[in-house]
């Protein structure tokens, strides 16, 4: 018999270990994951063509606006006790995020630059951009990207026009120079408040020097794996790779805890359904940085963030520690998992 394709294997892979976890939502699941994503439209706020009215024409709706206004429908002392044990999460009212309404699989077109070279939008799946809402930044915050080529996430930091200070870092010298190249874009040098630096982020030496830490880790992918046999983790030369990926990511966050201040915050996500890149991870960072540190961490609930964005994402309820939107047909956007940690000394 001919060998597997690796987006084979990873199927099967799939179905053996996440039909179990996934129950009577896998088979939606699975299709959503084989089906074309969906994929949202962060505004770029520099531009200066009628880039909002466009979108607004196409029938996109701003995601953040529609989560604004489920908050609003709630009682206060409802807010308050579910989130009891973190800070309140702000919705960043200057982030727009243009998605299609639940059902509509309608494409966004390329964007157009205006006169100064800006493009009036940046496309991502319209799930990655809960990971910065969960950081919460502040004005004056000094906040770490880890891993944060190819760049969507300090991107959308930036377009929250919140202004912040962010080393963004990132393993490979390639990855660095297209989040360069992304920045060049969309944002002006200007308003560009953005280091760059390119070591492992297990190595990166700038402990205790940041009020918000991103910890995006690299995961199985789980949509790219079953799209493409190129590169694929799946595939026989990169099974060690896979095999190591939890360890690999539960020293990368362990990394991340220690770069950020006490007092601060730490986000960690994934775009895996798969429990032990997940929850397992953050358990057993906690249990290394508990065992081996003086550092006390917390996981902080920001499970009001499954409230607040149902309209636009389909989330599981069963995971330990964080978050995960999952892939439905109408609602095609994820995996992604975010678990949010408090450093408190």
């Amino acid at each position: 018999s001919k060998p597997m394709l690796p987006t084979e294997k990873a199927l099967g892979y799939f179905d053996t270990y996440f039909k179990p976890v996934y129950g009577d939502l896998w088979p939606s699941i699975r299709v959503s994951l084989l089906s074309g994503q969906k994929y949202g439209a962060v505004l770029n706020n520099y531009c200066q063509n009628e880039t909002e009215n466009f979108l607004k024409d196409l029938g996109a709706k701003n995601m953040i606006e529609i989560a604004q206004n489920a908050k609003s429908g709630w009682n206060t002392s409802d807010v308050d006790s579910v989130n009891k044990d973190g800070e309140k999460l702000d919705l960043p009212e200057n982030l727009k995020v243009f998605t299609y309404k639940p059902g509509n699989i309608s494409d966004f077109p390329p964007p157009k630059p205006d006169k100064s070279k800006l493009l009036g939008y940046y496309l991502l799946d319209a799930s990655s951009i809960l990971p910065v809402i969960s950081l919460n930044i502040k004005p004056g915050e000094k906040v770490l990207d880890l891993c944060a080529a190819p760049g969507g996430k300090t991107l959308t930091m930036l377009q929250s026009l919140i202004p912040v200070y962010i080393t963004s870092n990132d393993i490979s010298a390639s990855r660095i120079a297209r989040l360069k190249t992304i920045l060049k874009y969309y944002v002006p040098l200007s308003h560009q408040y953005v280091d760059t630096s390119c070591v492992d982020a297990r190595q990166l030496s700038l402990p205790h020097s940041f009020d918000k830490v991103l910890v995006d880790v690299p995961c199985n992918c789980d949509r790219v794996s079953l799209l493409s046999d190129s590169n694929n983790i799946f595939s026989p030369v990169r099974e060690d790779k896979r095999l190591k990926m939890s360890a690999l990511q539960k020293d990368i966050l362990v990394s991340g805890i220690k770069h950020c201040k006490p007092g601060g915050s730490i986000v960690y996500s994934t775009c895996t359904l798969s429990p032990p890149q997940n929850d397992g991870v953050i358990q057993a960072a906690l249990e290394q940085i508990w065992q081996n540190t003086p550092i006390d961490v917390s996981v902080e609930d920001i499970s009001i963030i499954t409230q607040q964005f149902k309209d636009t994402f389909t989330f599981f309820h069963n995971c330990r520690h964080g978050q995960l939107v999952i892939p439905s047909l109408t609602k095609n956007f994820g995996p992604m998992y975010i678990a949010k940690l408090n450093r408190i000394k």
